[in-house]
């Protein structure tokens, strides 16, 4: 089973969030999300056995481990739920990486994120679980769409990180050393590649565009194939976002296009 919902400017949230079932597990990673301004991400832990589960979060972000009161202990009753703003853990946070680890019952575990630009609607979203730390990883049905609209509105106020990213954190002490191929689905061009190198609990946002030399193309529209591989076990996630065309005030000024990721 799966679940969409579509909020349209309801307390200033609006685009298209979908999420399917997941069984509970004992370890769940969440990659995505962020708590600075106008960024807000909510974890939310659901318990379906009949056994309360004690749950500790692990939290890491583009400065390393978060460490904060409250992180551990955290009880979700057997057939119970719980709802917590990581900004309650670390504000100002624009890369999290989420670990869950329960103890008894087991959990599912969702981030719920949302994103207001200044005052409009910026988009929402729901991230699942993904893939435990591993040394390759792949991300299958990476969509790129209104690349030329997203690129001619990154800069009006409060939209430059509407680019394609692919956020990679090292839960481990090592360095890591990664290796990020971008493989397009459709036309038969070859892999474009990049690397990134992270240190020991660091968490790093990198533009898809990367792959490009220097940076400079922009990704053209259609499906890719994400993959990765690294000296240490990693996580990894890629975010994308849509917009229409930005339009023309009366003053002559840019007005921003309806916005998603």
């Amino acid at each position: 089973a799966a679940q969409e919902q579509a909020p349209n400017g309801q307390g200033d949230l609006s685009g298209l969030a979908a999420a399917a079932c997941v069984e509970p597990a004992s370890s769940v990673w969440l990659v995505g999300g962020g708590t600075t301004v106008g960024r807000t991400s909510i974890l939310h832990l659901v318990n379906p056995t009949a056994v309360a589960a004690d749950v500790t979060i692990e939290l890491w972000g583009e400065s390393g481990q978060v460490r904060a009161p409250g992180m551990s202990g955290i009880t979700v009753p057997a057939g119970g739920r719980l709802a917590l703003p990581l900004a309650g853990f670390a504000p100002d946070l624009a890369s999290p990486v989420v670990h869950v680890e329960a103890r008894g019952g087991q959990v599912a575990a969702w981030l719920q994120t949302s994103v207001v630009r200044v005052l409009d609607p910026g988009g929402v979203e729901l991230v699942a679980a993904g893939a435990a730390p591993a040394r390759e990883l792949v991300i299958p049905g990476v969509r790129i769409h209104a690349g030329t609209a997203v690129a001619g509105s990154l800069g009006l106020e409060g939209y430059d990180d509407l680019e394609s990213i692919i956020r990679i954190g090292n839960p481990t002490d090592e360095l890591a050393n990664v290796e990020v191929s971008v493989t397009p689905v459709t036309g038969g061009a070859s892999p474009s590649t990049f690397e990134v190198s992270l240190a020991g609990g660091e968490v790093t946002d990198t533009h898809l565009e990367a792959a490009h030399d220097l940076g400079e193309e922009i990704l053209a529209d259609g499906s890719y194939l994400v993959s990765i591989r690294s000296d240490v076990p990693v996580v990894a996630a890629v975010r994308t976002s849509t917009i229409t065309a930005p339009g023309q005030a009366a003053d002559g000024s840019l007005v921003a296009g309806q916005a998603d990721l």
